[in-house]
């Protein structure tokens, strides 16, 4: 159901077209069986009620079965789960334009249309519903299909968007006094599946050694380069489901660590924060209890035990480590939970020196001399994300860097200094602090040499882009040209 042509921005009061136009979109969209199904569900119908019917099928039942029983329950869920994902998504569309036009110009269709008298949003539905939500979300412990697990979270996601779930809830009890708590995070934790759902989503963060590492394979390097690469990250080729999954879940967290909801909300719950006091309260230790935060660190850890090799964050998967070192940024500059960030780091994971000495010092090898290095490698898509997480990374430590000067930590500071100002030719880590005689300016930075890092692999993306694009015209000329013997031949 294609509603493209009947949104409209913010500064339209009505969709652009003719009248004919219009009134033949109108007809299109409102016989399609798809709206029907939008309309039932939105005035609270039974349907509604059949759907999350489906979805009280257990987790683990779903997980369990086998054969063409457990087929059908995957796909009866699946689908479900699309169906409300769907709804979710174009129901300001339909509210908004759709519905006050058919019911301003009835005649404009040509027959008559029988609109129930009461319709709302979906979320506004699910609220009185607090057991079906809980029901929803537990699906992120799905394992198979992970299409099952990839749904719910992009549902989760525009749910803590919602004005309703994003509200504040009643006073609830907790311990021996009174909370104010967001809706959506006192319905999750309130449940009896609350441990459940954190324990599904940071397995889904878990990063196993037999996945398939390449975010960007050489076919896939040859597609971008024929259609252009314009846009960025944003133009994204489509990933494999667990890398999916994961992207997905950090997205969730950052865009719910916005300074427009108040704190706390899911991002603090699943990060570890307090409830109570997450501007002071220190992080659990992953000893006492799991969280997000703790997995997401473990994913970085990983480039710190694996410098210099392909399965590296930073390598094997650059749009996941973008992510997280942006995550770690946003934690660290955000007034709530700045200071238990930047505390915790420094105590438990001497965080930022550790990323800085092990993050790999060039981002592809260098395109003039290394004749024989895959071609995805320089793809537009690795090659930024790799600049953009090298940005997060510092820009975090730049962070760390001001505040230790503020609070008059000289050591701490001094290490990262004497690093980033240290040799480049000497090798990274601890043994490489202290330069080798001479000033400073007698050596060549790191620091520089990094920036030279940035402008090389910039500069070889695109000579790789260039070539690529010569090979997929080539490509299709000469398919043509057969194509064309062919038709001669056939004469």
């Amino acid at each position: 159901m294609d509603l493209s042509g009947l949104a409209c921005s913010g500064s339209q009061q009505r969709p652009s077209g003719t009248g004919t136009a219009l009134a033949s979109s109108l007809r299109a969209l409102v016989t399609h069986p798809g709206f029907e199904i939008a309309i039932r569900v939105l005035c609270g119908s039974k349907l509604l009620d059949a759907l999350l019917g489906i979805l009280n099928v257990d987790v683990d039942e779903v997980n369990a079965a086998v054969g063409e029983v457990g087929e059908c329950m995957s796909r009866s869920v699946l689908s479900t789960l699309r169906i409300l994902l769907r709804i979710l998504k174009i129901q300001g569309v339909l509210l908004r334009t759709v519905i006050p036009l058919v019911m301003e110009s009835p005649d404009v269709l040509g027959f008559p249309l029988n609109l129930p008298r009461s319709l709302t949003t979906l979320e506004q539905l699910l609220l009185s519903r607090r057991e079906s939500v809980v029901q929803i979300v537990t699906y992120v412990s799905c394992v198979s299909p992970p299409d099952i697990c990839l749904a719910t979270i992009k549902i989760l996601h525009i749910l803590s968007d919602s004005a309703v779930f994003n509200g504040v809830d009643d006073r609830m009890a907790r311990g021996s006094g009174m909370l104010t708590l967001n809706r959506l995070v006192g319905i999750i934790d309130s449940s009896t599946e609350s441990v459940r759902i954190c324990h599904g989503l940071i397995n889904c963060l878990r990063v196993e050694d037999d996945d398939a590492v390449a975010e960007s394979t050489e076919t896939a390097l040859i597609s971008e380069a024929a259609r252009g690469f314009t846009s960025g990250l944003e133009d994204q080729q489509s990933t494999a489901p667990a890398q999916s999954i994961r992207l997905a879940i950090i997205d969730l967290l950052l865009a719910n660590l916005s300074p427009e909801k108040p704190a706390p909300t899911i991002a603090h719950y699943l990060l570890g924060f307090s409830l109570t006091k997450p501007a002071s309260d220190d992080l659990p230790d992953p000893s006492q209890r799991a969280t997000c935060l703790h997995m997401i660190l473990g994913l970085l850890q990983r480039d710190r035990e694996s410098v210099g090799e392909a399965s590296s964050l930073m390598s094997s998967r650059p749009r996941l480590a973008e992510r997280c070192y942006h995550l770690i940024f946003h934690l660290c500059s955000d007034p709530v939970t700045g200071d238990v960030t930047t505390r915790y780091l420094r105590r438990h994971e001497d965080f930022f020196y550790s990323q800085i000495t092990s993050t790999p010092s060039l981002i592809v090898p260098d395109w003039t001399t290394s004749g024989d290095a895959p071609l995805s490698l320089y793809s537009p898509i690795r090659v930024y994300a790799q600049m953009h997480a090298r940005s997060w990374l510092w820009r975090s430590t730049a962070l760390e860097l001001h505040t230790l000067v503020l609070q008059d930590s000289r050591s701490r500071a001094k290490l990262i200094g004497e690093w980033l100002v240290g040799d480049a030719e000497q090798a990274d880590g601890r043994d490489g602090l202290v330069l080798s005689g001479g000033s400073v300016l007698d050596s060549r930075m790191r620091l520089l040499s990094l920036f030279d890092s940035l402008r090389q692999a910039y500069r070889d993306s695109s000579s790789a882009l260039r070539e690529q694009r010569i090979l997929a015209e080539r490509e299709y000329l000469g398919r043509d040209d057969s194509m064309m013997d062919m038709d001669d031949n056939d004469d």
